[in-house]
């Protein structure tokens, strides 16, 4: 549960919220329902939950004042946890928050890069080595075209382990999610996704994600519906047409959560 402080705004983000072990991925890295029904009790009792249009009024109206201890819960990546369990739960409180799907994944059926490395991770996480000897493979075969460094330049370099993750998982995310050309990150996560955890990535992004109707449901019920980019880059990353491609597909997008349903 990361806690950012914006003056006098406390922005609480949650990701996934399920009860991993009784899943087929019980590595992913969760809240559980319980944990999270225990956080949002607490910061009942702590803090004054606002809503998005609380925050825009104090942005846009230098008179304008948020509440004492006021926190503002947003919940990225457009997971349907977020519709079966995390609308329930602060509806029962009476609160709001900010939802940020991410475009193609709701439109195009894909399961975004980041979430086939976590669910790979998950699916192999007592065969840790075998995930590290298929991509050592893959470099093996790219090397050449992308001008890669040896296999162990990047072992040494990388695999070293944290306070949550043993050294070989730290070498897979930061190879395939920052180390290697952006390119070649997409099309090994792509066929270690379908090697060890499904062919079927529309059917997968399917059961992750919400669709357009959990969304206009979440939009009709209060909540405030953002959008983490279409194609979940890092949007600082980006510069002209590329950012601007960014913007217009996230705004299309949006804008077919507040039509009708038949629109």
């Amino acid at each position: 549960m990361p806690v950012y402080m914006i003056n006098r705004l406390t922005i609480v983000m949650y990701h996934y919220v399920r009860d991993v072990r009784r899943t087929r991925f019980a590595g992913i890295k969760a809240r559980s329902v319980s944990e999270f029904r225990g956080q949002i009790d607490y910061i009942a009792r702590h803090y004054h939950v606002i809503c998005q249009e609380d925050l825009f009024e104090v942005i846009k109206d230098p008179e304008a004042t948020l509440p004492a201890n006021a926190a503002l819960l947003t919940f990225d990546d457009g997971y349907i946890d977020h519709y079966q369990t995390v609308a329930p739960i602060l509806a029962g409180r009476g609160m709001t928050g900010v939802f940020a799907p991410v475009g193609k994944a709701v439109m195009e059926g894909r399961v975004l890069d980041v979430n086939k490395i976590h669910f790979v991770l998950a699916a192999m996480e007592d065969r840790i080595g075998e995930v590290v000897e298929a991509l050592f493979a893959m470099l093996d075969e790219y090397r050449s075209r992308f001008d890669l460094e040896p296999n162990q330049a990047y072992w040494d370099r990388l695999a070293h382990p944290s306070r949550f993750d043993p050294a070989g998982i730290i070498f897979l995310k930061r190879m395939l999610q920052r180390d290697l050309p952006e390119q070649l990150r997409t099309s090994i996560s792509d066929n270690l996704f379908r090697r060890y955890v499904t062919a079927d990535e529309a059917g997968f992004a399917g059961e992750l994600y919400m669709g357009l109707d959990h969304l206009r449901e979440m939009h009709n019920a209060g909540h405030a519906i953002a959008c983490h980019g279409y194609d979940h880059d890092w949007l600082g990353t980006l510069h002209g047409k590329d950012l601007a491609d960014q913007m217009d597909r996230s705004m299309a997008f949006l804008s077919r959560i507040v039509e009708p349903a038949g629109g």
